[in-house]
């Protein structure tokens, strides 16, 4: 899992892993590789021949260092997953599935990673009213704290994670991780 490897750094990266391949074949060892879903300078063809499956990490539309919004939307998640899948074999892919959120707090810099439980606990602590964005098909609420601090959340859920399966349904992917 070699996460945000810079352009420069990816020759390195394709050189590791082939001789990371050619060390572990006589053993039936396998190499599984965590790719970033939406960046089309990946090298995703040039690794897949190398690795025996690819991990497309299917999420962080918006992260902790973007403008609030959904971390999967269904309809960016389905058109990045039609890319991907031009690129990949099927039956070598797995496709990994968000099970957390992001809550940025007004004025910060930087979102908060909040695990599916916390964003519930959150939610309940606060009084906010989960909803259920029809354009993303992402959950999210909002909630001021005593201090006026201002909380926006948007997380995955089941229901995101039964969608994007859904959706992956016809590509027949390897798996799915969670």
């Amino acid at each position: 899992d070699f996460e945000e490897v810079q352009p420069a750094d990816r020759k390195n990266l394709e050189k590791f892993l082939s001789e990371l391949s050619a060390a572990f074949t006589p053993h039936g060892w396998i190499i599984a590789q965590c790719a970033p879903f939406d960046d089309d300078s990946w090298p995703y063809e040039a690794y897949a021949k190398i690795v025996d499956y690819t991990v497309l990490m299917a999420y962080d539309q918006a992260d902790d260092s973007s403008p609030p919004g959904p971390v999967a939307g269904e309809d960016w998640y389905e058109r990045v997953l039609d890319r991907r899948m031009r690129q990949l074999y099927s039956n070598y892919t797995i496709i990994a599935l968000g099970n957390y959120g992001y809550d940025w707090v007004q004025g910060e810099a930087h979102a908060t990673t909040r695990e599916f439980s916390e964003a519930m606990m959150a939610a309940r602590d606060s009084g906010a009213t989960i909803r259920f964005d029809g354009d993303s098909n992402n959950p999210h609420f909002s909630y001021d704290e005593s201090d006026g601090t201002k909380h926006q959340v948007w997380f995955l859920d089941a229901v995101t994670a039964f969608n994007q399966m859904h959706a992956a349904d016809g590509y027949q992917p390897a798996g799915y991780a969670i």
